[in-house]
């Protein structure tokens, strides 16, 4: 199931995915997006950003890893 805005407008879009990693660095879930551009996609990711690391890759190639902010210490 692809998630994207671009699809819904009818406008050209390109396949992303998400990695999202636990605190292990092991992958938790894939969210698959449609964008039309890698800013766009880049721009999705960051929103999704919570606690954990996200990877975002198209096709074979790794764009970019996002990591969580800090935590508070106690």
């Amino acid at each position: 199931m692809f998630a994207g805005t671009a699809a819904q407008t009818g406008a050209q879009v390109q396949e992303y995915r998400a990695y999202i990693f636990d605190q292990k660095g092991h992958i938790t879930s894939r969210i698959d997006l449609l964008c039309e551009n890698v800013e766009e996609a880049r721009q999705r990711v960051k929103q999704l950003v919570d606690g954990d690391a996200i990877e975002l890759w198209q096709g074979n190639q790794k764009i970019e890893r996002l990591e969580p902010p800090p935590r508070a210490q106690p």
